[in-house]
């Protein structure tokens, strides 16, 4: 299966291996080049060589989040198949939910805004098209260069990782910002890592997000997918190359 991007306003989009790949230009108003993502035998692979980038929404500062998913995307209307989501925050703090992903990311250019990220969307109810005021987005970045989460810091946590086969005890900045119109709130693991193989209990990372959080009854709220991709660019980027593998399973 082989996804490729035309232009603005295209979304290419596929359900393969249990999972949704999609391209995800959201907000490129124009640009020439190419993007291409492919699965072949439970690895995804993404690659793109953009240039002469120009932004809907600079104030959005990325460019896009090309991506796979697990569960239901609010802002897609789409869901994985045979996926435990959506679920309940209460039952996502006590759940043995698990994570593996194998991954490497590739940047010839040091310069390039990027990251390598899990994004999940948090709502009050189950369904939504779209994440609005009193919602939430929460981020758990693998690795970065040249971007850091919206917001601002405020605090630190440790989370219990395998990395590479060993067990770890992982140091996460958390970042918090609120008006996006949601509520956004970031952890960025301390010393990205480019490449590897990380293990980890969503459970952790959801309670994290519950100690961080301003939303009342946050505990009747849902959580409706886990994805995995690159956001990229910002308002000053015209060129964007970079590619990416990843084979991400669960259990739970």
């Amino acid at each position: 299966m082989v996804l490729t991007w035309t232009g603005p306003s295209q979304y290419p989009t596929a359900s393969v291996g249990g999972y949704i790949m999609q391209i995800n230009m959201w907000n490129i108003k124009s640009a020439s080049g190419t993007a291409a993502m492919r699965y072949c035998d439970g690895v995804f692979y993404y690659e793109q060589a953009l240039k002469d980038i120009a932004e809907a929404n600079p104030d959005a500062w990325v460019a896009g989040y090309p991506e796979i998913w697990l569960g239901y995307k609010p802002w897609a209307g789409a869901a994985s198949p045979n996926s435990p989501f959506p679920i309940k925050i209460s039952d996502a703090e006590s759940s043995n939910f698990t994570i593996s992903v194998d991954y490497s990311v590739e940047v010839p250019d040091p310069t390039l805004p990027l990251d390598f990220a899990f994004d999940l969307w948090v709502t009050r109810s189950t369904g939504e098209r779209s994440v609005g005021q009193g919602e939430q987005e929460i981020m758990i970045w693998l690795y970065y260069q040249q971007l850091m989460p919206a917001g601002e810091k405020v605090g630190e946590v440790r989370i219990p990782l395998v990395v590479n086969g060993s067990p770890a005890e992982a140091v996460f900045y958390v970042y918090r910002k609120e008006g996006m119109p949601w509520e956004y709130i970031a952890f960025a693991l301390s010393k990205p890592m480019r490449s590897g193989s990380v293990y980890f209990r969503l459970a952790d990372f959801i309670r994290a997000a519950a100690a961080y959080t301003a939303l009342p009854n946050y505990s009747d709220m849902w959580l409706n997918d886990v994805e995995l991709g690159s956001e990229f660019g910002s308002p000053f980027t015209t060129e964007a190359a970079f590619k990416w593998t990843l084979k991400m399973r669960w259990s739970g």
